[in-house]
């Protein structure tokens, strides 16, 4: 029996080869352009390999900043959200903001919290998180 992963199917990461991808009553495939992108912030992803996920050139700040830039947020009320999610997450903000990324717990939370920038309504994690 085949077990199919469905979550690359949703997040569009690949086609399927027939049928329909139905989120919140809108179908997934069918959405191109503007319309993709502005569904697309509603869904993020959490990466099992926390270091493959971020750009090691950035500070953890810019990454997790890096969502919210894509999608029109202003540079002010980018580094106000930033700092609320290292928090929220379980990262001291002031000290990390303009820290590379190191540690892997670290890099986990990171990117939990860049998940979570845009306050999406579905959250795929590739890997269970415990808490």
């Amino acid at each position: 029996m085949w077990q199919i992963d469905h979550r690359p199917l949703v997040l569009g990461l690949i086609e399927p080869d027939a049928g329909d991808v139905i989120f919140e009553d809108q179908d997934v495939r069918r959405l191109a352009g503007k319309d993709r992108k502005a569904f697309r912030r509603h869904m993020q992803m959490v990466f099992q390999d926390p270091f493959a996920a971020l750009n090691p050139r950035m500070s953890i700040g810019e990454n997790i900043g890096f969502p919210l830039m894509v999608h029109g947020v202003r540079p002010d009320d980018r580094r106000q959200r930033t700092a609320e999610l290292l928090e929220q997450v379980g990262l001291h903000a002031t000290r990390l903001l303009l820290s590379a990324p190191a540690q892997r717990g670290q890099l986990q939370r990171v990117n939990i919290a860049r998940a979570l920038a845009l306050s999406p309504r579905l959250v795929v994690c590739d890997e269970p998180v415990l808490h």
